[in-house]
């Protein structure tokens, strides 16, 4: 039995052709992989890819920063771009936020860069990752038939892609993962409506793909017959 179905988890999809897994228990063995119900786990099933754990506040930061502050920069070069404010100030009203309150969230998501020190200011733990391991998934995120918005090494990093990918599903379709955290629920309103203007407005990456509910395709529970999905 691998690792990870030695403790109780979710199975929230795959990506890159790897299960996504969220612990619904601390995992501890620093040989196979450490973590939390605060991370989601790529791999690390039995028979599968080397486990990746992902640090979520770093995840969502880069989406924060990636689809939303890049293209605003800052509000006065917004201001003085009618193209852009004719149609950005307009879909942030429609949701019901403004730029000061998505300002402040990523403030308080810049702080896990220093703060989440098991991580090292990174969006994951790669550390069980071989470069033979960084080769197959750097192939396997190119494909345009797995992925909406495959990789582009002229574009980002693989690591930047993967992370972004990961923050990009929380935010829009498992924001509890953050605003559950007592250092994040007091931004529960703004990322919930964050994800719903991501998720109303057409996927960046969409890239983690989620199975249609009624497939078994993993996750421990309690008992036979309720295994851990999430749809």
């Amino acid at each position: 039995m691998s690792y990870i179905d030695c403790h109780r988890h979710e199975h929230c999809g795959t990506l890159v052709g790897i299960p996504l897994y969220h612990p619904l228990e601390e995992y501890t063995d620093p040989l196979d992989f450490v973590a939390t119900a605060e991370n989601l786990v790529l791999g690390g099933g039995g028979g599968e890819h080397n486990a990746a754990v992902f640090n979520l506040p770093l995840c969502a930061l880069w989406v924060v920063q990636d689809v939303v502050l890049d293209l605003l920069e800052e509000e006065e070069q917004l201001q003085a771009n009618p193209a852009a404010s004719e149609w950005f100030m307009p879909l942030l009203d429609y949701y019901g936020l403004s730029l000061e309150e998505i300002q402040k969230l990523e403030d308080t998501l810049a702080t896990f860069w220093d703060e989440d020190k098991p991580f090292h200011g990174s969006g994951a733990d790669y550390s069980h990752w071989s470069g033979e391991d960084w080769a197959r998934i750097v192939e396997w995120a190119k494909s345009p038939f797995a992925h909406l918005n495959p990789f582009d090494p002229k574009e980002s990093r693989v690591e930047r892609w993967l992370e972004s990918s990961v923050g990009e599903y929380v935010l829009v379709s498992y924001p509890e993962l953050l605003t559950s955290r007592e250092d994040l629920n007091s931004h529960t309103e703004t990322m919930e409506k964050l994800g719903k203007l991501l998720g109303g407005t057409g996927p960046r990456f969409g890239n983690v793909v989620q199975h249609p509910s009624g497939y078994l395709m993993g996750g421990r529970a309690d008992r036979i017959g309720e295994p851990n999905m999430r749809h």
